[in-house]
């Protein structure tokens, strides 16, 4: 499960597929998070003073489960 969020990701608006570096035990490990999980959202764009060319939001994570990958 993931908790939590992180802000100023480049181009999270339009993205179905996330790929979230997360510490777990110490060590650094890798996610794929889709925006169809449980518990997994973004929020509104947030408005930049400039380079309006990219869109930017937040990723907030309330209990995402993400299934073990092989």
């Amino acid at each position: 499960m993931i908790n939590g969020r992180k802000t100023f990701i480049t181009n999270g608006v339009e993205a179905d597929v996330y790929l979230i570096y997360a510490k777990l035990d110490g060590k650094i490990t890798t996610f794929v998070v889709e925006r169809t999980f449980n518990g997994f959202s973004t929020s509104e764009k947030i408005s930049k003073m400039g380079m309006r060319a990219s869109s930017m939001c937040e990723l907030v994570f309330e209990t995402c489960t993400s299934p073990p990958t092989t």
